[in-house]
């Protein structure tokens, strides 16, 4: 028995298939770094490190703030804040 081969479709075509091979093509050959090009100093790994506790960081002091901003919010300061408001507009004792 015969295998059916596809037609074959003409490049712009609805049904044109790419190449074969990883997209379009075989993957580019990685070129070694040049001889006269000093090491690395810090390891990439270094920087993927850093970078991921850099976010771990900022969503901590994200949930900081929140946290603060709500504790300030509760209803038990509210009389502590509204006599610190008024303390500018009070006349100092013994004032001029």
């Amino acid at each position: 028995m015969a295998q059916e081969v596809p037609p074959e479709v003409l490049p712009g075509q609805p049904n044109a298939q790419p190449p074969p091979g990883w997209p379009y093509g075989d993957p580019p050959t990685p070129t070694p770094p040049p001889a006269d090009e000093p090491p690395r100093r810090v390891s990439r790994r270094f920087w993927y490190l850093l970078g991921t506790g850099l976010i771990v960081l900022g969503f901590v002091l994200m949930l900081v703030f929140i946290g603060i901003w709500a504790w300030a919010w509760l209803p038990h300061h509210k009389s502590e804040f509204d006599a610190l408001a008024k303390l500018p507009m009070q006349d100092a004792e013994g004032g001029r």
